[in-house]
């Protein structure tokens, strides 16, 4: 699944204890690690528009639920995160934005 990422840390921002993984806090790491959206495109085969509009929360634009959770878990697994705690509290926070932002 994360054959062509580097599972080392790189990132200098962690996810704090009450911290909720967002769009924003996911382009911190990223660029804290010195990256940028296409070399993060070029490890884990996301489109380097499919990146951008999950750290733009764009929930108009964002896919399914279960691809959605793949894509946090390895574009933090590729940060150095802790994926499944990034996913799970980004997904809970895209969950709380679409249900405050229904019609």
């Amino acid at each position: 699944m994360f054959s062509d990422c580097k599972p080392k840390p790189r990132s200098t921002i962690r996810l704090g204890l009450k911290e909720t993984a967002s769009g924003d806090f996911l382009r911190r790491a990223r660029e804290s690690a010195g990256l940028d959206l296409r070399t993060i495109s070029e490890e884990t085969k996301i489109s380097v528009t499919m990146l951008s509009y999950i750290e733009e929360e764009r929930l108009d634009m964002l896919p399914a639920t279960i691809y959605l959770k793949n894509f946090v878990t390895q574009y933090a697994h590729c940060l150095g995160l802790d994926q499944e705690r990034v996913a799970r509290s980004y997904l809970s926070r895209i969950r709380r934005l679409k249900e405050e932002n229904k019609p």
